[in-house]
C-alpha cells in the first residue's frame, strides 16, 4: 500500500465525525448553489419549462431507483469480513448520506411536479435547478462509497 493511500485512509479514519456532519450538511449545497446563482447575476433563458420539469422529475425518480440498487449491492456483500469492518466504522456516515440524498431527491421530484403543474414560478424553478446540482453531488458520493465497498469486499 502506497504512502498516499495510507495517509488518506488514516485521515479518513480520524475524521469520521467530520464526514458524518458533512454528509448531514450536504443538504446546504442547495442554498449555496442558489446564492451563487443570485449573487453572480447569471440568468438563464428557459423556453420550455414543462420539458425542464419533466427531465428533472425523471432524473430524480431514476436516481431514487439507483439508490435502491446501491442498497441492494451493499446487502449482497454484508457477510464479507471487510464489509463488516467497514460497517462498524462507517455505516452511520453512509446512512446519513444515503438518507439526505433520498430526501433531496424527493424534494426535487415534488418540486418538479410543482413546476410542471404551476408553470413558470421563480421560486420553484430555482429550487429544482439548485437541487439538481445537490442531487448529482450526493448521488455521486453514495456511488463512490458503494463501488469502493463492492470492489474491496472480494
Amino acid at each position: 500500500m502506497g504512502k498516499t493511500k495510507r495517509t488518506f485512509t488514516k485521515y479518513f479514519n480520524n475524521n469520521i465525525k467530520f464526514l458524518e456532519k458533512a454528509a448531514l450538511l450536504s443538504i446546504l449545497l442547495c442554498p449555496i448553489v442558489w446564492g451563487v446563482y443570485e449573487f453572480s447575476g447569471l440568468s438563464f433563458v428557459i423556453t420550455n419549462i414543462s420539458t425542464l420539469a419533466t427531465v428533472s422529475g425523471a432524473f430524480s425518480f431514476t436516481m431514487m431507483g439507483f439508490l435502491a440498487a446501491m442498497a441492494a449491492i451493499l446487502l449482497s456483500v454484508k457477510d464479507r469480513r471487510k464489509h463488516r469492518e467497514w460497517a462498524r466504522k462507517y455505516s452511520k456516515f453512509f446512512i446519513i448520506l444515503y438518507s439526505v440524498s433520498l430526501l433531496s431527491l424527493f424534494i426535487t421530484f415534488f418540486g418538479s411536479i410543482a413546476v410542471y403543474i404551476v408553470g413558470y414560478q421563480n421560486f420553484a424553478l430555482k429550487l429544482v435547478l439548485s437541487m439538481l446540482v445537490t442531487n448529482f453531488i450526493q448521488v455521486s458520493l453514495c456511488t463512490v462509497v458503494v463501488i469502493r465497498q463492492a470492489v474491496s469486499a472480494d
